[in-house]
């Protein structure tokens, strides 16, 4: 069990919500660590701009010298960048997060792009409309999707909001950053969801393959945000991770 006031666990939320997904599950490792969960959306008011590479640099400047990344989603493309800056992150647990978010070449069981152009017309027309139908996304493969649902219904972003996540969502077709994932070194896992319709559990043996040194685990039974479902099942299989990764 850790527990270490000079290690904090830093929470990096997704694309289409706030900061107060975390709110439940990021009570369960407050007794063991500083727990940080920044909102996204207002760091990048605050930035030079709203991209990805901005966010990372100011995250960064706040990190201490142990720092547990938690990332789900969007969050773990911020958390690889924040992997190249500093050797202040001393862990990365990517939850539904993978490298590369689009289809390509050798490369088919992330998202299809016209699934993300779907999501960006629909942004442009009616923002709390597609942040509905994207809730419906996370949510599906759950083994109870309308709480789940009406639990992300709560915590999505607003419709002020949607310049950002509309610039986000380019990043997510554009980002491609398999190269920073196949050089990690740092101690890093990845926990996938047996049921998510927008990341395949097979993209396991592509991840795999580009990294042997990160374990990949599939949880049954659960959609897109795995800890919002079965909490207590992410917590321990995550638990476990810091606790072989932490010495």
């Amino acid at each position: 069990m850790l527990s270490n006031n000079n290690i904090e666990i830093l929470f990096l939320h997704g694309w289409g919500v706030t900061h107060h997904v975390w709110d439940d599950f990021a009570i369960g490792f407050r007794d063991q660590a500083k727990v940080l969960t920044p909102c996204l959306y207002n760091i990048a008011e605050n930035g030079n701009d709203a991209s990805l590479s901005s966010i990372a640099k100011i995250i960064n400047k706040g990190l201490t010298n142990k720092t547990i990344i938690i990332a789900w989603s969007i969050g773990g493309l911020l958390a690889l960048k924040l992997s190249g800056l500093s050797d202040k992150p001393a862990m990365i647990v990517f939850i539904t997060s993978v490298p590369c978010f689009v289809n390509s070449d050798r490369w088919n069981n992330a998202i299809d792009k016209t699934e993300l152009n779907k999501l960006d017309s629909m942004l442009s027309k009616d923002p709390e409309a597609a942040l509905q139908y994207f809730s419906t996304l996370i949510a599906y493969g759950d083994a109870s999707p309308r709480l789940t649902s009406r639990c992300l219904q709560k915590i999505m972003a607003k419709e002020n909001q949607a310049a950002v996540l509309k610039l986000w969502l380019d990043e997510l077709r554009q980002q491609d950053l398999r190269h920073k994932y196949s050089s990690l070194t740092i101690p890093s896992f990845v926990l996938l969801s047996e049921q998510d319709v927008l990341i395949n559990k097979d993209i396991k043996n592509d991840l795999l393959g580009l990294n042997k040194n990160v374990p990949v685990t599939v949880l049954p039974g659960t959609g897109h945000a795995p800890f919002i479902s079965k909490a207590k099942e992410t917590q321990k299989l995550i638990q476990g991770y810091i606790d072989a990764g932490i010495k």
